[in-house]
């Protein structure tokens, strides 16, 4: 599909490698079911909610070579595309990789696992039934589910937290920091529940790994609740600090009262704090004014901090309204409760550039 494809290049596939693709057949899978399996398969690198693609690193095996794999799901089909940097030998990765995730999401997958006779089952199920209240295995699946659940709870708390901070600030344009997540669901621990997953492809290996994964989800949300927390109604001196540490930064002023260029600070609807700063690419040019507030966005751009999300937003909406006209400034995007500017006279690519590694010092 072209737009897995697109997907791909926008996480910088070069168009060297070989692309494979593969659909299957899922049963009940939403995009938010489909994102807590990737969790589990591997590392999310790349997520466009509204048009339902993921793009993760997976690896079919501990020593295996890594693949690079974009999903899109409509409807009960999931489409994938993916590549994988091979070495002189061909290890056949993105197949392996495949087949992996078919296993861990199709329905073809599932029938295989539970194939199993009639009679056997049958058979099992009486002779489990009878012993199962004294066998260490249950007790071990009642102790690991619990475990589980416990680790579980915490997961959903930091959930609740981190939705509770992204509705203060704008989210999505730092790299991996969902709009929303999702919380998961509690799992049964009772005897039979447990019997049950004796009979199962799950096990008490499988719960503890479980565990260990929401554990690693867990530190995950931690970080990303960490970084939110930073970009919303940040300390001037904090993203001075930051920006200092850009490469690409020449020069910072702040705004100040005698210095207000915009008549926005301090103003109702307006930012407390504005750093103007220029650039090395830029330093050259013809850009009239003394001072790096003088000259402007124009001789690199600007990191405005509002105190509301609202207040970046329609910032953003005031400065969209001059996009295609001789009045536009360049690129803008807003950030927590920022708004970060960069200068009309850099290329798409160079303005990208410029606010990514921005976004970048700011939230490490």
């Amino acid at each position: 599909m072209e737009e897995l494809l697109n997907a791909l290049k926008e996480i910088g596939y070069s168009g060297n490698e070989k692309v494979e693709n593969k659909k299957i057949t899922v049963n009940k899978i939403t995009f938010t079911k489909l994102r807590d399996k990737l969790f589990i398969l591997g590392r999310i690198i790349y997520e466009d909610k509204s048009k339902q693609i993921y793009v993760a690193e997976i690896s079919p095996s501990k020593l295996g070579n890594t693949a690079v794999v974009a999903f899109k799901l409509s409807g009960d089909i999931l489409y994938l595309n993916g590549y994988s940097k091979e070495g002189l030998i061909e290890q056949h990765t993105v197949e392996k990789v495949f087949r992996k995730i078919e296993n861990e999401l199709s329905d073809k997958g599932k029938q295989k696992r539970n194939k199993k006779p009639f009679v056997i089952i049958a058979i099992a199920l009486i002779v489990a039934a009878v012993v199962a209240a004294s066998t260490v295995n249950i007790i071990g699946i009642i102790n690991a589910t619990d475990n589980y659940n416990s680790q579980v709870e915490k997961y959903n708390e930091t959930v609740k937290s981190y939705n509770e901070i992204s509705k203060k600030g704008v989210l999505v344009n730092i790299e991996n920091m969902p709009e929303k997540m999702e919380a998961l669901d509690i799992q049964n621990s009772d005897f039979f529940s447990a019997l049950g997953v004796m009979f199962s492809s799950n096990n008490k290996d499988k719960i503890e790994n479980d565990e260990s994964t929401v554990k690693d989800m867990i530190n995950y949300n931690k970080n990303a609740i960490a970084v939110a927390k930073k970009v919303i109604a940040p300390k001037q001196d904090f993203v001075y600090d930051r920006l200092k540490k850009v490469e690409a930064i020449k020069e910072i002023e702040a705004v100040t009262k005698d210095k207000n260029p915009d008549g926005l600070l301090g103003k109702q609807g307006g930012y407390y704090s504005c750093l103007y700063f220029s650039i090395d690419s830029l330093s050259k040019a013809e850009i009239p004014g003394d001072s790096v507030i003088d000259k402007g966005v124009d001789a690199g751009g600007a990191v405005e901090i509002y105190d509301s999300k609202e207040k970046a937003e329609e910032r953003c909406e005031y400065l969209a309204s001059f996009d295609g006209t001789v009045l536009t400034t360049g690129s803008y995007a807003a950030v927590g409760t920022m708004v970060i500017r960069t200068s009309y006279m850099l290329d798409d690519t160079e303005q990208y550039k410029l606010t990514d590694s921005i976004i970048q010092e700011i939230t490490k």
